[in-house]
């Protein structure tokens, strides 16, 4: 949806919309796919990308570290009707780019 193609009546239901999303209890918005990635996945797809040599090493996990982070989408898609166009490959690269 383009702010620029909506009516005045779309546009000002969509800043309702808007508003009621940005207002929710809880103070962080990160949106994501809903999907997890670990983060040599996210070194490997780095590495594809950039044909950069990136150097890691594995240790154990400390102490407080969640097991898995996921950005979960669910009140976007329902508030907004937001869904995501673009994965992790997507957004690196055009990170990069």
């Amino acid at each position: 949806m383009e702010l620029k193609k909506l009516s005045f009546l779309q546009h000002a239901r969509f800043m309702e919309i808007l508003k009621e999303f940005l207002f929710l209890k809880t103070k962080r918005k990160i949106q994501g796919t809903g999907e997890g990635y670990s983060v040599k996945e996210i070194i490997n797809i780095t590495r594809d990308i950039t044909h950069l040599n990136i150097n890691f090493e594995i240790s154990k996990r400390r102490p407080g570290d969640p097991a898995i982070l996921i950005a979960k989408n669910e009140k976007a898609k329902k508030i907004l009707n937001w869904q995501p166009k673009y994965d992790l490959y997507k957004i690196i690269n055009s990170a990069w780019s």
